[in-house]
C-alpha cells in the first residue's frame, strides 16, 4: 500500500510543491529530462540509450515524463535503483498512481512533486510549461533529446542556458534549434 501523506516544500526560487514519496530525493544532484512530444526516430533511440545509461550509472533523474519518449525513458529508469522525481502537471489528489510506481515509492526512491493544488486535474499548456520550469529548477543540468523549433521547450532552454545551467542534447539535424538555443552536443 502506498503511503498517501503529503508534504509541501519550497525549493530554490520556484513555487511551493506538494510531495508524495521521499522528499530527501530533492537533495540529490538531479539531471532533468525534457523532450518535445514528436521526436525523430533516431533521436528517440538516443534518448532511450541515455535512459539506460542513466539507470546503469544510477544518475538521479527528474522529469515530467508525459511526452511519449519521456514515458519510455521513465519505464527504463524505474527498472534501476537510482532516485527518480516525477513532476506532475496536475494535483496529487487528481493523480492515479500507476502500479509500476508503487514499489519505487515504498522503497523511497521515487518522489512525486507538483506545484498545483490537489484538485487540479486538467492538463493544460500553461500547466505543462510550469511543470517544465519546475523540472528545470530542480535539475542541476538538463538533457533535452529534442525540442520542436519555435516551441515552449526551446524558449525554456534559452532561459536555462542564460541562467548558467548546462543543457545537453544529441547531434542530429533536427536539433539545430537546440544548438542555436545554447545546448551542447
Amino acid at each position: 500500500m502506498v503511503k498517501t501523506s503529503h508534504a509541501r516544500v519550497r525549493v530554490a526560487a520556484g513555487p511551493e510543491l506538494s510531495l508524495l514519496g521521499n522528499p530527501a530525493l530533492l537533495g540529490q544532484p538531479l539531471i532533468g529530462l525534457l523532450c518535445s512530444r514528436r521526436v525523430p526516430p533516431a533521436l528517440e533511440e538516443h534518448a532511450l540509450a541515455w535512459a539506460r545509461s542513466a539507470r546503469d550509472l544510477r544518475f538521479p533523474v527528474v522529469g515530467g515524463f508525459l511526452a511519449p519518449v519521456e514515458r519510455r525513458c521513465l519505464e527504463i529508469l524505474l527498472e534501476g535503483t537510482q532516485p527518480v522525481v516525477v513532476c506532475l502537471a496536475r494535483g496529487l489528489a487528481a493523480t492515479r498512481i500507476p502500479v509500476r510506481w508503487r514499489a519505487p515509492l515504498e522503497r523511497g526512491r521515487l518522489l512525486l512533486a507538483t506545484p498545483f493544488a490537489d484538485d487540479v486535474a486538467q492538463l493544460s499548456a500553461p500547466g505543462a510549461a510550469l511543470r517544465n520550469r519546475v523540472v528545470a529548477t530542480l535539475a542541476v543540468q538538463l538533457v533535452v533529446p529534442h525540442a520542436t523549433r519555435g516551441g515552449q521547450l526551446i524558449r525554456l532552454v534559452r532561459e536555462v542556458v542564460a541562467a548558467g545551467k548546462t543543457v545537453h542534447s544529441f547531434d542530429h539535424p533536427a536539433n539545430l534549434p537546440l544548438l542555436q538555443a545554447g545546448a551542447r552536443f
